[in-house]
């Protein structure tokens, strides 16, 4: 988001972001021709963007701004409500900017949700059978989960209301825009399911800025590997869709001359878990490494100093097999080759710029496989770092950025 902002600014638009904050950031901020105005509530954990609390809660920030806006800008189906509400209001236009195919992801959590409440059904209820002379009667003990059976009800209603509005509002928003080709056609499909009049979508892929890159060996330095360790990295969220169990169990099978680094934010418990798997496995221990989460600039840095960026997220749900992530971009900006899971967007990209490699990330032998002979044959490392240093000049920001500003252009003018 971030990005786009900054490229409406940088356009000469007037720009006012609404978001969530917390009670150390500042209620109002400006700088030029941007505005951002924070809502900040009473307790940050307990927010939820499908609570009709919290639209109440995001109307009173607008209702503080009396400036009329000529075009709402909804990132994602948590905003699209309110969009809705103040496009009405100012007669604005409504532009959808949906970073994942909502569709998708309302249908698998309506699946859990009713898998939950079957599970809850089908359990035993108590009972105590009393014996009256003549008289036999049963008598039953309410559940105890009565009052959990009761919340998923209200959230399968609220799901399938939200459901239902954000199909309604992919044919009523003046634009739609999403992150890669598939979730584009998926979205315009989900639009009008008999046919009929196809919304404007146009698809702007989340890609980094262009970043001119000095090779350190910030890695070898900070845990202690020899010179001649070829390095993998894994940055993005640690948690189990990510495929990073097999990409552990692909390192068991490389030799001692690889390492890998995972870095970026993680679910805690899995993370413990991943931890004790590493110090318990000495094929693991002293090769594989994590690292929390650091500032964007310096993300950079520690990416340019890996031999190989690797994404083996697993092909589970729409949203995995259509992902086009910012790290495919960042990992070709940093001019490290790539190896990633063998999925329609992201191969695109690699296979297209020839730019790395593809794997079946369930496959763990045929990963390290990959891996080595990467690493082993020669010319191949020096093949793709002709086509990055190519490549990175295409796949940037500043390249992009020109599809928003079209479609704004298209919009007002």
């Amino acid at each position: 988001m971030s990005r786009e902002v900054n490229s409406l600014v940088k356009a000469g638009y007037q720009v006012t972001v609404f978001a969530v904050g917390s009670p150390e950031t500042l209620r109002i901020e400006r700088d030029g021709n941007l505005k951002i105005s924070r809502f900040i509530p009473k307790r940050l954990d307990n927010y939820n963007a499908f609570d009709p609390t919290a639209f109440k809660a995001y109307s009173a920030i607008l209702q503080d701004d009396k400036e009329p806006y000529d075009v709402i800008h909804a990132h994602d189906s948590d905003t699209l409500f309110l969009a809705w509400l103040l496009a009405r209001k100012w007669q604005a236009r409504i532009v959808y900017d949906a970073h994942e195919f909502w569709g998708s992801l309302f249908e698998e959590k309506a699946a859990k949700l009713v898998e939950e409440k079957q599970k809850l059904d089908n359990k035993i209820v108590a009972k105590t059978l009393i014996s009256i002379p003549g008289i036999w009667r049963m008598k039953y003990r309410a559940p105890k989960n009565s009052k959990r059976r009761i919340k998923i009800r209200k959230e399968l209603f609220l799901l399938k209301l939200f459901q239902r509005f954000e199909r309604h509002m992919l044919t009523r928003s003046d634009r739609l825009i999403t992150v890669c080709d598939s979730i584009n056609e998926l979205m315009v499909a989900n639009a009008n399911p008999n046919g009929g009049k196809k919304p404007q979508c146009i698809t702007l892929r989340n890609i980094a800025n262009y970043t001119n890159v000095q090779k350190q060996r910030l890695i070898h330095q900070a845990y202690n590997l020899p010179p001649e360790t070829n390095v993998i990295i894994y940055q993005g969220w640690v948690k189990p869709v990510r495929g990073i169990s097999f990409l552990l169990d692909a390192m068991e099978h490389l030799d001692d001359g690889a390492a890998l680094l995972l870095i970026g934010p993680a679910q805690q418990k899995y993370l413990a878990e991943v931890k004790e798997r590493i110090e318990n496995t000495p094929k693991l221990n002293g090769r594989v490494f994590y690292k929390d989460p650091v500032t964007p600039k310096a993300l950079v840095a520690w990416t340019a100093s890996a031999d190989l960026g690797i994404h083996p997220i697993l092909d589970c749900k729409a949203n995995n097999k259509f992902c086009l992530p910012n790290k495919v971009f960042e990992y070709i900006q940093a001019e490290i080759p790539l190896a990633v899971s063998d999925l329609p967007e992201i191969s695109k990209i690699v296979d297209g710029y020839g730019v790395g490699l593809t794997f079946n990330p369930e496959n763990p032998q045929e990963v390290a496989e990959k891996i080595r002979d990467f690493f082993h044959t020669p010319g191949k490392r020096e093949s793709f770092q002709d086509n990055l240093r190519a490549a990175k000049k295409e796949l940037c920001w500043e390249k992009e950025e020109q599809k928003l500003l079209d479609l704004y252009k298209s919009l007002l003018y």
